[in-house]
């Protein structure tokens, strides 16, 4: 789940928004979990979904509405097109990408997200020991020829 995350930040950035629905493939304890350790965080449901991928209708977003006992996401043209919502769908939730980060480093057995690690009290990590080579490569990188094709 974690990755998955990751990937959905790093595609849609800091105001990345995932629906309910989306995090289904998930097991509810483990988006307990984060949602507990602040690594996912509960916004206002939604009142739109995305539009029929087949409609031509010219609308952003399709609205929710209350339809009897259900919500359905509604389509202009088309009520067979409707798509039929639950509670959990219509969650959204936004992701903290730095406690995101810290659960990927502890889940690596990193200590960069645990308590009383430099990270976690908001100093840098310490600086990785010099090394002749990394100083020279990093010189030198630039210089390399590209790669032949055979």
């Amino acid at each position: 789940m974690l990755a998955w995350l990751w990937t959905r930040l790093s595609d849609g950035g800091p105001q990345v928004s995932i629906s309910g629905r989306a995090l289904r493939r998930f097991s509810e304890g483990e988006t307990e979990r984060l949602l507990r350790a602040r690594v996912l965080i509960e916004h206002g449901r939604a009142d739109s979904w995305s539009v029929c991928a087949h409609c031509d209708c010219g609308l952003d977003a399709r609205p929710i509405r209350q339809v009897g006992d259900s919500l359905r996401a509604c389509c202009p043209y088309d009520a067979a097109a409707d798509t039929v919502l639950d509670e959990q769908d219509i969650r959204r939730f936004g992701i903290d990408p730095d406690r995101l980060a810290g659960q990927i480093a502890a889940s690596a057995g990193w200590s960069a997200g645990l308590p009383g690690s430099p990270m976690a009290s908001g100093r840098s990590a310490p600086p990785p020991p010099a090394s002749p080579f990394f100083s020279a490569a990093t010189r030198t990188y630039s210089k390399l020829p590209a790669p032949s094709s055979r």
